[in-house]
C-alpha cells in the first residue's frame, strides 16, 4: 500500500510540475490533466461528486462550500480518478463500490488533495527555511498562502510530511462537554504517547485543557501554558466553525 500511495505521489507532482504553477496552485488545469472535462457547481447534499461520463468525468460540487472547501473538493475528486481506468470511455473503476477497499481509496484522494494544493517542493523550503513552527499565527499564513483549511495544514504539516513536531487537535463543544475523533488528532514524533479522551468534561482529569477549549467558543482564540502528565506545554487555540462550536488546539512543549 504504501508503494502504491508512493507511486500515485509521484504521479502528481509530474502532473503539478506539467501545469507550472505558483502558489496558490489551482486545482483546474490538473482537473483537465486527469480527464475531468467539466465541474458544475450545484445544489448537493455532499460536498463533491464524481461522474463518468463520454470523454472523461463530470465533477459536481456543492455551490454553498467555502471557497477553501471548493478547490478541496476538487482536489480530492482529481484523487478519485487515479482508481478509475481512464484510458476508456467512459472510464471505469476497478473496484466495487461497497467493498471496504473503497473507504482505503478515500483516505488516499484525501492525500492526493493535500498533496495538489500544499506541494511538497513549496512547503517543505517555506517552513525549513523561515523557521515556521507552530502557531495559530502561522496557520493563519499559510491558510491565505495556500488556500486550504487550517485541518488540511493539521494532516499536511503533521501526518503527511512531517514537518511539525507538535499536537493539533479538532474538538467540538457540544452540551458542556469536549468531544474529539481519533481522525482529528495529529501527533508529532515527540508526542506519541499523548492521549486525547475522546470526551472530556469539566470535572475530568483534564480541568485546565477543558476550561481552554470551551472557552475558546467565547472567546475565539487563547494561549496558555499547562501542564498534562508532567510535562509543560504552551496550548493555543482558534474558533474554526462558531455555529458547530469546533475549536483547533494546538499543543507544543516549553
Amino acid at each position: 500500500m504504501k508503494e502504491v500511495k508512493r507511486a500515485i505521489l509521484f504521479a502528481v507532482d509530474d502532473l503539478l510540475i506539467h501545469t507550472n504553477q505558483g502558489i496558490p496552485i489551482d486545482p483546474k488545469p490538473i482537473a483537465l490533466l486527469r480527464k475531468i472535462r467539466r465541474i458544475w457547481e450545484t445544489q448537493l447534499s455532499v460536498d463533491a461528486m464524481l461522474i463518468p461520463e463520454s470523454g472523461g468525468f463530470l465533477v459536481k460540487i456543492r455551490k454553498e462550500l467555502h471557497p477553501f472547501k471548493k478547490r478541496f473538493a476538487i482536489a480530492h475528486e482529481i484523487g478519485h480518478t487515479f482508481f478509475f481506468n481512464i484510458e476508456i470511455d467512459p472510464p471505469r473503476r476497478e473496484f466495487q463500490y461497497q467493498k471496504s477497499e473503497y473507504w482505503v481509496q478515500e483516505e488516499f484522494s484525501c492525500a492526493i488533495a493535500r498533496e495538489i494544493l500544499v506541494p511538497r517542493f513549496s512547503i517543505i523550503p517555506l517552513i525549513e527555511n523561515e523557521h515556521v513552527r507552530p502557531s495559530v499565527a502561522a496557520l493563519r499564513y499559510l491558510s491565505a498562502l495556500y488556500q486550504v483549511s487550517f485541518d488540511v495544514l493539521r494532516m499536511r504539516l503533521i501526518n503527511d510530511l512531517p514537518l511539525w513536531d507538535c499536537v493539533a487537535i479538532v474538538s467540538t463543544v457540544v452540551d458542556c462537554k469536549i468531544l474529539t475523533k481519533g481522525r482529528d488528532i495529529s501527533k508529532g514524533k515527540s508526542h506519541r504517547s499523548f492521549v486525547m479522551p475522546k470526551v472530556i468534561e469539566w470535572k475530568d482529569k483534564l480541568p485546565k485543557l477543558y476550561q481552554i477549549i470551551s472557552g475558546t467558543v467565547s472567546d475565539k482564540r487563547i494561549q496558555e501554558k499547562i501542564e498534562i502528565d508532567n510535562k509543560e506545554y504552551l496550548v493555543e487555540t482558534a474558533l474554526l466553525d462558531a455555529a458547530r462550536q469546533t475549536v483547533m488546539t494546538l499543543l507544543v512543549y516549553t
